[in-house]
């Protein structure tokens, strides 16, 4: 994702749908859902608990 003028990413609900096919029945496959879920499990409970979003991910 790119960054706006203003220089913030923007929130996962004012982005479109990605479309892509990609399987978990291989090591690659299942490492991408992990990381994909994880990111979304994370981003969900900052919401819901009001936090802000960490500057820089490792």
């Amino acid at each position: 994702m790119g960054k706006r003028a203003g220089g913030t990413a923007p929130a996962l609900d004012q982005v479109r749908p990605l479309h892509t096919t990609r399987w978990a029945d291989d090591a690659e496959g299942a490492v991408d859902l992990a990381v994909l879920l994880d990111l979304l499990l994370t981003a969900a409970e900052r919401r819901r608990c009001g936090k802000a979003p960490a500057a820089v991910r490792p």
